[in-house]
């Protein structure tokens, strides 16, 4: 099983999906959550099926994205006579299988095209595709889906709330279902054309503080539906629950904070890095000069 979660935010999306794969009674954890970065598009596709299905169904829907298509519709248009055609391949019409239904995949794409204002989210259901109208959706784990919806009303007032919600659904299917585990994988796309894809080992800091925060919650919502509590003894539970809260938010911020000197002091090596490169061509130019 797989989870695999799409989120809305005012300045773009977020795609989010857990590692774990599973064949049979043996598992193994894989990327399944890849993106690309042209002039023309940054996108990202996550996928939910069986793995042999997936590994060929994605590279040819990441090659779509590679092409000069500068808007989502022209995108979606492709995206649908591709599923069409690869369903109708010799590959996958001779694939064996069981049952019919063993050919189902799902998977969730998404874009930001040059031309296009914002980023969009397609969600493919084997050959139908559609454009998700829902600011949270999710692939892979139905049960879930009604979570994505509620998490996602949150998520539009910014690209880290949406992060947020993403990082909550998942965590929330590895809680429920023993096939959803391993590593959480994110990448955003911003609506100004800028990919990030988060560090895993940020995302497991992040997770770590949900337990704690569901306690709290929990705790303040019972504690709101007792009609039996004084008012005293409810205001000393808001107030410890809000210091509490306050200090995993900070926790969350240092998390943050600290990915983001990593970033920066990542990009400043690279500079680095072409920089000397840069001189050394110069350099070896002028002595070619000279000679």
């Amino acid at each position: 099983m797989t989870i695999a979660a799409g989120l809305f935010s005012i300045d773009g999306v977020v795609l989010a999906a857990d590692t774990k794969e599973s064949y049979g009674e043996v598992h193994t954890y894989v990327d399944k959550l890849e993106s690309v970065s042209t002039e023309y598009c940054n996108g990202a596709i996550a996928g939910s099926g069986d793995g042999y299905l997936l590994d060929y169904v994605t590279p040819c829907v990441l090659n779509l994205m590679r092409s000069k298509i500068t808007t989502s519709g022209e995108f979606e248009d492709q995206l649908r006579e591709l599923m069409v055609t690869l369903y109708q391949s010799p590959a996958v019409k001779s694939y064996p299988i069981d049952k019919s239904s063993d050919l189902y995949t799902q998977f969730l794409v998404a874009t930001k095209h040059l031309d296009d204002v914002e980023a969009a989210i397609f969600v493919i259901n084997s050959t139908l595709v559609t454009r998700s109208t829902k600011l949270g959706t999710v692939i892979g784990c139905g049960p879930l889906r009604q979570v994505a919806e509620e998490l996602g009303t949150v998520s539009p007032f910014g690209i880290n709330r949406a992060k947020g919600a993403a990082v909550c659904i998942v965590n929330e299917a590895k809680r429920r279902y023993s096939d959803v585990s391993g590593h959480t994988q994110a990448v955003a796309i911003k609506n100004s054309n800028d990919l990030t894809i988060y560090d895993v080992e940020d995302l497991a800091k992040l997770e770590a503080l949900l337990d704690r925060i569901r306690h709290l919650t929990n705790t303040i919502t019972t504690a709101v539906l007792d009609a039996s509590m004084d008012g005293p003894r409810f205001s000393r539970i808001l107030s410890h629950s809000v210091s509490e809260l306050r200090d995993l938010h900070r926790k969350a911020k240092t998390v943050e904070e600290d990915a983001e000197k990593d970033r920066n002091r990542r990009v400043a090596r690279m500079l680095q890095v072409v920089g000397r490169r840069r001189v050394k061509r110069l350099a070896s130019r002028k002595l070619k000069d000279r000679q």
